[in-house]
């Protein structure tokens, strides 16, 4: 079992609070189950939309294309690649 132990304190109009209490009210839960609840499920959105990377049509087919058919390495990325061998003994 979690042991709760942080605390999270906002203030608010009372327009906002009776609101709030209002929609806590429709779902049967408690207001501050039901803040934290809501203010979970949004904050682990942008947390997921921030760590996803979308791309276009075109660019995922290019994506792809490339991923099957790679091509010979640069002479910047061996000669890159020959100082990180290096470096790592």
């Amino acid at each position: 079992m979690t042991t709760k132990s942080a605390r999270f304190e906002v203030r608010l109009t009372d327009d906002a609070k009776q609101l709030l209490e209002a929609a806590a009210a429709i779902e049967g839960i408690p207001l501050s189950a039901f803040a934290l609840t809501h203010l979970l499920k949004v904050a682990k959105g942008i947390v997921d939309e921030q760590r996803t990377t979308r791309l276009s049509l075109a660019d995922g087919l290019r994506l792809i294309e490339l991923l099957e058919s790679p091509s010979e390495p640069t002479p910047a990325l061996r000669r890159a690649v020959k100082r990180w061998k290096e470096r790592r003994g």
